[in-house]
């Protein structure tokens, strides 16, 4: 069993993700919701999660501040991003952006449908994602 961080103060996108990935059969994970951007930075710099989840629509707090604190710092580097998004505006401008580990973008509405097989792949993939 692994801990994923999840940055983000949405309750209710914090409790669909939450319930997904506690479903997700054969993976053993354990979410872990932060609430700051301290929170967050301090866990990666700490726990050094292989993957985490960053909320790109939360209003109260700029994620594409946190995105490039990431791009400038490389100890936070190895760290695989699971980017959430409301809209295709927000995708696009992850995409423009260079020198992230983001393993996948993905639409809240998409989560129900998308989430637990990307958890397995990922995991199925795992040595050949995080080496």
């Amino acid at each position: 069993m692994y801990n994923i961080p999840i940055l983000s103060t949405d309750k209710k996108l914090n409790q669909k993700v939450c319930d997904l990935l506690l479903k997700s059969e054969g993976t053993k994970v354990f979410p872990v919701i932060l609430k700051t951007t301290q929170q967050y930075i301090d866990l990666l710099n700490v726990d050094m999660p292989e993957l985490v989840f960053l909320n790109f629509s939360d209003t109260n707090f700029e994620a594409f501040d946190i995105l490039n604190t990431i791009i400038q710092d490389p100890w936070l580097l190895h760290s695989g991003i699971i980017g959430l998004c409301e809209n295709d505006k927000e995708i696009s401008k992850i995409d423009n952006i260079r020198g992230t580990n983001i393993v996948v973008v993905i639409k809240v509405e998409e989560l129900e449908n998308n989430l637990s097989k990307i958890i397995s792949i990922i995991d199925n993939n795992r040595r050949i994602i995080f080496q």
